[in-house]
């Protein structure tokens, strides 16, 4: 009986325990320094970050160094502020945070009133500096209006150096020349691999894709080929971090439809002559999304 009444506690542990990493792999980073204009600290300066989309609002100090992070940010557009008594605010909007990526963001105050404002719109994106991992990012735009056969986002892996694909099976691509079973899938920091036996739902190969889902409900996702950091572990090929959309303030939904028809082909030149085979194919769905409660529940 004192097991059954403990098993409910420790189901719980166990899951708080594995939220930070399941946190860890849908989220990005953003840190900097705050300087005044002749290039010193500024410490115990106001740095706070706004989510665009559903008004997600943080804000931390700036240490002795002048230096600020934030961890753990959700993937999305940030608008950045930056203040302190006795010089001018300063904003940066269109602030990107990717899937696991490091994004830095220095501030430069001149002195004045803080009423006063600066506004910096559209700045160009940041050079990765924070590590030696190599790959690339696909946004959801790429991915729902570059041509794919199949849906398959796991496919649009092959356009980042050093990827093969192996056979015409689902997620059997190679990168670096290494196997299949040296990739890592994950979604939304949960581990989407099966390592232990080749199901069909896997691709037949261990080490490929388990969970699938339509592309309009994917934000983004990085592959990672090489030289990655030490947290994502388990995977000497490649780790493929997929993180799905959230919801934001406004009630947003999408309708598609991918069809391939006879009527619209050519005739293959290995068929019989004045024949052509039928072929019929309709993939169509949609998405929608929106607030449960606005500001907090998406």
């Amino acid at each position: 009986m004192r097991i059954k009444r403990n098993t409910p506690m420790a189901l719980l542990l166990f899951a708080i325990l594995l939220l930070p990493h399941a946190l860890f792999g849908q989220t990005g980073r953003l840190t900097g320094q705050v300087l005044d204009a002749s290039q010193a600290a500024v410490p115990d300066a106001k740095v706070a970050v706004e989510n665009v989309a559903n008004g997600d609002h943080r804000q931390v100090q700036t240490d002795m160094a002048g230096r600020y992070t934030f961890a753990d940010l959700p993937v999305g557009r940030y608008r950045v502020r930056a203040e302190k008594t006795g010089f001018q605010t300063q904003v940066k909007q269109g602030v990107e945070i990717n899937v696991g990526a490091t994004v830095p963001v220095d501030f430069l105050l001149p002195t004045g009133q803080v009423t006063e404002q600066i506004q910096v719109v559209a700045e160009a994106n940041a050079l990765q500096t924070e590590g030696a991992n190599t790959g690339g990012v696909m946004e959801n735009r790429q991915l729902t209006e570059l041509p794919i056969n199949g849906r398959d986002y796991a496919r649009f892996s092959l356009l980042m150096p050093g990827a093969i694909a192996r056979s015409n099976f689902i997620a059997d691509l190679a990168f670096n020349g290494l196997h299949t079973v040296h990739n890592q899938f994950s979604i939304d920091g949960v581990d989407a691999t099966r390592v232990d036996q080749p199901y069909m739902s896997n691709g037949y190969e261990r080490g490929a894709r388990l969970l699938t889902g339509s592309l309009d409900t994917i934000a983004e996702f990085r592959v990672q080929t090489s030289n990655y950091q030490a947290e994502y572990g388990r995977s000497s090929g490649s780790n493929i971090n997929i993180v799905t959309k959230s919801g934001s303030n406004q009630i947003h939904g999408t309708l598609f439809e991918f069809f391939r028809n006879s009527a619209l082909d050519a005739r293959n030149f290995f068929a019989p002559p004045k024949v052509k085979p039928p072929f019929r194919f309709n993939d169509f769905g949609g998405n929608l999304g929106g607030p449960i409660a606005k500001n907090k529940t998406f």
